[in-house]
């Protein structure tokens, strides 16, 4: 091949290239822009979707921590009625023993001071106590009934 042809096929060859890099830079440069613009929208959208999901985890953590300390200050309340109920309960038993034992010494030829044939509850020893008083207040109402 001559050195003549071999320029105008080089030329060719290059016009060639040339025209279709044009046609590239054309067509291609926008397309590469857009893929780019395109990647970088979803990257954002990417990131806003787990800041979004951290948001929500936080939030579900401080109602879960919320809910926890709720529930704790409601079984410590219960807790606390509870020992306040059974220091009552405690109270009265005590109590009512203490009146059926004073109702027992003020009796002339008393027994014994309580009942050990059954069991104690407070229901009982509350209506023996009651039922003592009873007993003492119509022994008043007599003697004052005698003295009239």
């Amino acid at each position: 091949m001559c050195a003549h042809v071999r320029m105008y096929v080089c030329v060719c060859v290059c016009a060639t290239i040339c025209a279709c890099m044009c046609v590239c830079a054309r067509v291609c440069v926008p397309l590469q822009t857009l893929i780019e613009k395109r990647k970088e929208e979803a990257e954002l959208a990417l990131l806003e979707a787990e800041k979004e999901e951290e948001r929500r985890r936080v939030l579900a953590a401080r109602e879960a921590e919320m809910a926890e300390d709720k529930r704790r200050r409601e079984e410590a309340l219960r807790r606390e009625k509870d020992r306040l109920e059974r220091e009552l309960e405690e109270r009265e038993l005590e109590e009512a023993k203490a009146m059926l034992e004073a109702a027992s010494k003020k009796k002339p030829g008393a027994k014994g001071a309580l009942p050990t044939d059954k069991p104690l509850d407070k229901r009982a020893l509350m209506q023996e106590a009651l039922t003592e008083r009873m007993k003492e207040a119509q022994v008043g109402l007599q003697i004052i009934c005698e003295r009239t």
